[in-house]
């Protein structure tokens, strides 16, 4: 396993997030936008449903895999760039989410006030490199297509992707983010006028270099499976 994935997986319950567009396809832990029950699977690509459409795999080879899952699209086209989509908005939302509980974990062992250390406003630093970099990362491997008909004989597609990111890109954007991090604390360490102040921020200084010498670290802390992922969110595909 990758020297540093190690910690939070377990946080993917948490970290779907819609990004196809229209209602919110199902994800780990979020409301459904499963086809009514008189809707109808007439075919899929391939005949046979893959694995890992309800159980995906956390970390392996040195990429985090996630599956994304489109909202319904009157196109198979349409239905693939929404999964690939909504798979790249999972990572940022895990991510993001995997980044908040550490950092305030590593704040709380440290004694750092949210006065001193503000996990918000980090997380929404974090995530913006996750966008900007990261997530464009992430390429789809696998497709699962399912062609759907409703009784009016209007047709759809859904379709779910399984997509990887390197995880060294992720732990490359978590040094950037730590480096970054380590330097506004000590930038504040010297323009503090208490003592007791100055103390708090060479904590804090120290405690985001540590964290960046340790690496971010990706499969759960407390060695948990991930979750399943969004497959069993439809009738069984008639094959």
């Amino acid at each position: 396993m990758h020297k540093s994935m190690g910690v939070v997986m377990v946080l993917l319950a948490g970290a779907v997030m819609a990004g196809c567009g229209g209602a919110q396809p199902q994800g780990v832990g979020s409301a459904a936008t499963a086809a009514p029950t008189t809707d109808k699977v007439i075919s899929t690509i391939p005949a046979v449903a893959p694995d890992w459409i309800v159980k995906e795999p956390a970390e392996k080879d040195g990429f985090l895999w996630f599956v994304g899952l489109s909202d319904k699209q009157a196109t198979q086209q349409g239905a693939r760039d929404g999964a690939e989509k909504n798979a790249r908005a999972r990572v940022v939302a895990y991510l993001g989410s995997a980044f908040s509980e550490k950092l305030q974990k590593l704040t709380l062992s440290a004694g750092l006030s949210s006065d001193v250390v503000d996990a918000t406003v980090a997380r929404r630093g974090f995530e913006e490199i996750m966008t900007a970099g990261v997530a464009s990362k992430v390429r789809v491997t696998e497709w699962y297509i399912e062609r759907w008909a409703r009784p009016s004989g209007e047709e759809y597609w859904m379709v779910y992707g399984l997509a990887n990111v390197p995880t060294k890109a992720i732990d490359e954007a978590y040094a950037s983010m730590m480096t970054g991090e380590a330097a506004k604390a000590k930038e504040r360490m010297d323009a503090a006028k208490d003592a007791k102040m100055r103390t708090q921020y060479q904590t804090a200084m120290s405690m985001f270099e540590a964290a960046k010498a340790a690496g971010f670290g990706s499969a759960g802390p407390e060695g948990a499976a991930p979750a399943p992922a969004p497959g069993g969110t439809t009738p069984v595909p008639a094959h």
